[in-house]
């Protein structure tokens, strides 16, 4: 699982002689998709070990964006579904029309882009910008836990680290990981305050 670090099934070892020839094989499991072929699926083998990792997130059921008049709650449009699986970025676009709240716009629809921030591989700028937070080597998975604990929603939030609420979340995120066995993509523990 590579937003868990969790193994699917257990390694398989292929034995040879340097300059032989190797290939490994797609494995299939439920409510996962192969996020991406690995580049040495196939190859020589080398003096050296070689390790092949086939990566999976789990299948996404999508993001469904609804049309709805804040007023009245009537459904405006038909729904649209954005496919994807977890970890992919979205985007959505907006349709915003002339009423009595935009009665200066353009008569033409006018459109806004926003980006939702989903995929958690990089580091979002919360975690670099708080001094306790970047203190610890970052993961997706304590990010993700994180956010769970601390029900942070505003991809704008920021805190320095000189709040007490942020000691309050590191600790319980700390406790979860510690009652909670989670490894990265190497097989190690991870452990929220490191």
């Amino acid at each position: 699982d590579k937003v868990s670090g969790k193994k699917l099934a257990e390694d398989v070892v292929i034995d040879g002689h340097e300059a032989d020839k190797y290939t490994t094989d797609r494995k299939e499991f439920d409510g996962y998709v192969l996020k991406e072929m690995p580049g040495n699926a196939d190859g020589a083998m080398t003096k050296e070990n070689i390790t092949v990792r086939y990566e999976y997130v789990h299948a996404s059921e999508g993001v469904e964006v609804k049309y709805i008049d804040i007023k009245t709650g009537e459904e405006l449009a038909e729904a649209d579904l954005i496919a994807g699986n977890e970890t992919d970025d979205y985007k959505i676009y907006l349709e915003l029309l002339p009423n009595e709240t935009f009665s200066t716009g353009v008569k033409e629809l006018q459109f806004i882009e926003i980006d939702f921030m989903k995929n958690v591989n990089t580091p979002p700028l919360f975690w670099t910008g708080n001094s306790k937070l970047s203190k610890f080597t970052y993961h997706p998975r304590k990010c993700i836990k994180f956010l769970e604990i601390s029900k942070i929603t505003d991809p704008e939030w920021s805190d320095p680290g000189n709040s007490v609420i942020i000691d309050y979340w590191i600790q319980l995120a700390t406790q979860w990981f510690a009652d909670h066995e989670e490894y990265d993509e190497n097989n190690n523990r991870i452990f929220f305050n490191e």
